[in-house]
């Protein structure tokens, strides 16, 4: 069983770095900020009434619901 701290209401808890996905995740996350900072900043109207339309937003949430379905399930059909 793995004892947590709990000390500060968990904050050194939640910056922890060992085992932890957000040093791998930080790179992707930089990169999309400054491409949605420079998109937010030099896109045309045109550009951003396409992205005021829900129907993009409902088909993103489509597919990685359904990809985070089919990941779960592969992981119980490997636990022991």
């Amino acid at each position: 069983m793995i004892k947590y701290e709990k000390a500060l209401w968990g904050i050194p808890l939640l910056m922890r770095i060992y085992g932890s996905a957000f040093p791998r995740a930080l790179p992707a996350v930089v990169v999309t900020a400054i491409y949605t900072g420079l998109l937010a900043t030099y896109a045309d109207d045109t550009l951003r009434e396409y992205w005021l339309h829900p129907y993009a937003y409902s088909s993103f949430a489509y597919v990685v619901g359904f990809m985070l379905v089919f990941r779960c399930a592969q992981q119980q059909l490997r636990s022991p």
